[in-house]
């Protein structure tokens, strides 16, 4: 069903799908098919609400998404490998560079929707541009290159890359199953339907070049900022698994709360190893806020752009701030009251206090 098309030259010829024969084939229907559900999945309303396509387009948006597009593209390797490598392709042969791009104009228009998904969407996590990573792979394969060494070499060094990208996928794959496995034991939890809280274990960090390829991983440096509230996904976890109400807390503090409660005497954030403040309930009654007491705001700590206005900001001035979002909990026979981190004054946080 291909049809030989000549370029501009009698020399130069290429093969494309004739239209006709398009028409008619079993590919049809794979390319209606497919564009369906491309067009579900761009507008589904969890890709529009991450565009937030509702909202108005301001300025202050697109400055925002593309700072966040451009942390991205900062994580990406096979991205910028590409771009130097089409770079000196054009540079040495024009002509063959545009019949790279006509031949592969499918390929192409998918990087390049892909590059405007991690442009526009505002996402900032590593995954949001593994689908650039893989157009960008794809693309590096099939780049007109002239290699300046014979077949052996070439075969050597595709080889060794080959051998290169299966060890990164294997050192992935054991994160992700490691992963996977704990994910796994949180849900076992949440099915046995017994206790009020479930116990999420941590992962060391992984090396920062299995990032891409790895699945959202559960380590010491996650916030658990809302997992202990009510409401929000709590609640929806909650309904799915038939219980009133469920949270998440991280092994870590489970562990140190049972076995050495002496040292929740004050509150703590178990040297930082905690996304919220804990301490032994010490008076009767259920406070309604916490209260972050703040140190003042050290010259070196405050950027150079805003010292003449640090002295307006509640960020760098404040006192002390208020917060609501505080929980008592019963662990292990006793009370332990628990208090969100505002991760905006933490770094200049002295003490913190219950009211009524």
């Amino acid at each position: 069903h291909y049809t030989p098309l000549p370029y501009t030259t009698p020399h130069h010829r290429h093969t494309t799908p004739h239209h006709r024969h398009l028409l008619r084939s079993e590919a049809l229907v794979l390319i209606a098919g497919f564009a369906i559900g491309a067009a579900l999945c761009g507008l589904s309303p969890g890709t529009l609400g991450r565009a937030d396509a509702g909202g108005a387009l301001s300025l202050a948006v697109v400055v925002q998404k593309a700072v966040s597009g451009f942390t991205v593209l900062g994580k990406l390797r096979l991205f910028f490998l590409l771009l130097l490598a089409a770079g000196w392709c054009w540079w040495r042969d024009r002509a063959d560079m545009r019949r790279f791009l006509r031949r592969n104009t499918i390929l192409v228009g998918a990087f390049v929707g892909a590059l405007f998904v991690v442009m526009a969407s505002g996402f900032t996590a590593s995954r949001a541009g593994f689908g650039l990573e893989l157009y960008s792979l794809l693309l590096l394969l099939r780049l007109p290159l002239r290699w300046p060494f014979g077949r052996r070499a070439r075969g050597a060094a595709l080889g060794a890359l080959a051998v290169a990208v299966c060890a990164l996928l294997a050192g992935a794959i054991v994160y992700n199953y490691r992963s996977n496995q704990a994910y796994r034991d949180m849900v076992a939890q949440l099915e046995d339907k017994e206790g009020s809280y479930i116990i999420a274990t941590e992962l060391p960090r992984t090396p920062s070049v299995f990032a891409l390829y790895q699945l959202p991983p559960i380590t010491a440096s996650t916030k658990y900022d809302d997992t202990f509230l009510d409401g929000g996904w709590n609640s929806a976890i909650a309904a799915y698994y038939g219980r009133d109400s469920i949270c998440f807390l991280p092994k870590r503090f489970m562990e140190e709360a049972c076995s050495h409660p002496e040292r929740f005497a004050e509150f703590t954030d178990c040297n930082g190893q905690l996304g919220f403040y804990a301490r032994l309930e010490k008076e009767s009654g259920t406070p309604r806020r916490a209260v972050f007491l703040l140190r003042p705001s050290r010259r070196g700590e405050i950027p150079f752009c805003l010292r003449p206005i640090a002295g307006k900001l509640a960020r760098y001035s404040a006192p002390e701030v208020e917060e609501e979002r505080i929980k008592r909990m019963e662990l292990g026979g006793r009370t332990f009251v628990l208090v969100c981190k505002n991760p905006t004054v933490d770094w200049r946080l002295r003490a913190v206090e219950l009211r009524d």
